[in-house]
């Protein structure tokens, strides 16, 4: 078990001019399940691979305990990794999988045994330990691919992209099976995806990164309920964060935020907060739930009110997410299944009071 610490850890590629991680400072728990995610080339995977020792560290320090092992082979840092392929030895069978890394550190044979029946076991795949992995399916593979990891009782478990290519109904399983595990075994976990649902039900703590940096390190709930930027807000949550463009005015009476055919006047909550936002380019953000049709909220907030044409109309059985049309960007409204609209019809939407985020148009920081 095992707590690490990240300081200052730049890299940079041979060759490149720009840092593929530009000064991360990270501290993870011992049992923390800590998520890295972010878009393709955000610097997630090489932050991973640095930890692991697969990436050599430009500059900065990476600490597993109370030992720093920047200088350390990846082979003895008591670190064991999940790759997205697998990385199974066709040619063997599972059994031969599991216990190929104990052989190489010449473990005794009752204790390889011992070990790869209870990876097995915890795994539900101990009917398989005679099966070529040749033969298995991805879930399957999956499934072997993480008992690799088990049998060297790690003081972390680091894992990169592991459920990227499995159906989407595996993936919702095998999420299921790695939070399981993970209670199981109370190991620190460090896990690396693009996926944000991933992330969000599996992660105690979450690192939203994006060009190198992080972005934002919360957890679940406070990155979709108090994201720090426009970024955050935009990345976290499905269907995304809609964004209107305007500005606010004080007409002594109160703060209205106006834009392209539309003018919302804010709620009081909002006033101190965003009071030194007034004339300033900026961005109002809505959720998709937060934006309501029906006569309930029309008559109790008509000053949050606003005119529009429905678009598209996307029904997924529990709900139904319906384009809305604006004279910039088009919103999405997230609706009950029984909402009766089609494209062309106009409707009077209401943004939830309660629910809105303001965003600096330049620096995009949240303004609470």
């Amino acid at each position: 078990m095992a707590q690490v610490k990240i300081k200052d850890l730049v890299k940079r590629y041979p060759g490149s001019d720009q840092l593929a991680v530009k000064e991360i400072n990270l501290d993870i728990e011992d049992k923390e399940f800590l998520v890295l995610v972010g878009p393709s080339g955000c610097g997630k995977t090489t932050t991973l691979r640095m930890v692991a020792g697969l990436e050599e560290i430009t500059s900065g320090e990476i600490w597993i305990g109370d030992r720093l092992v920047n200088e350390v082979e990846p082979k003895d840092r008591d670190i064991a990794m999940v790759f997205q392929n697998y990385a199974l030895y066709p040619h063997m069978n599972v059994y031969e999988n599991l216990a190929f890394g104990l052989r190489l550190r010449r473990f005794p044979r009752a204790e390889i045994d011992r070990r790869v029946k209870e990876a097995a076991e915890i795994l539900s795949i101990g009917g398989l330990l005679k099966r070529p992995t040749k033969a298995l399916s991805g879930g399957q593979k999956q499934r072997v691919a993480l008992g690799r990891a088990i049998v060297r009782n790690p003081a972390v478990f680091l894992m990169d992209e592991p459920l990227s290519n499995l159906d989407a109904k595996l993936r919702v399983q095998m999420r299921t099976e790695i939070s399981k595990l993970h209670q199981r075994v109370a190991t620190t976990f460090i896990y690396v995806t693009h996926d944000q649902v991933e992330a969000m039900t599996m992660g105690h703590r979450i690192v939203v990164m994006n060009l190198g940096i992080i972005m934002q390190a919360a957890s679940p709930q406070e990155l979709y309920d108090h994201p720090k930027n426009k970024f955050v807000a935009g990345f976290i949550g499905s269907p995304p964060m809609n964004f209107m463009t305007g500005q606010l005015e004080d007409t002594g009476s109160g703060l209205y935020f106006v834009g392209a055919g539309f003018r919302f006047r804010m709620p009081e909550e909002y006033h101190n907060e965003c009071r030194g936002a007034v004339g300033r380019e900026l961005y109002l953000g809505v959720r998709p739930e937060d934006i309501h049709v029906g006569a309930d909220y029309e008559q109790a907030h008509p000053e949050l009110q606003y005119r529009t044409q429905v678009e598209l109309v996307e029904p997924l059985g529990a709900e139904q997410h319906v384009l809305l049309s604006t004279d910039t960007d088009p919103i999405v409204a997230r609706c009950e299944p029984d909402l009766r609209v089609r494209p062309g019809d106009n409707l009077t939407v209401t943004l939830a009071p309660h629910k809105l985020h303001i965003f600096d148009g330049e620096t995009e920081e949240a303004y609470f």
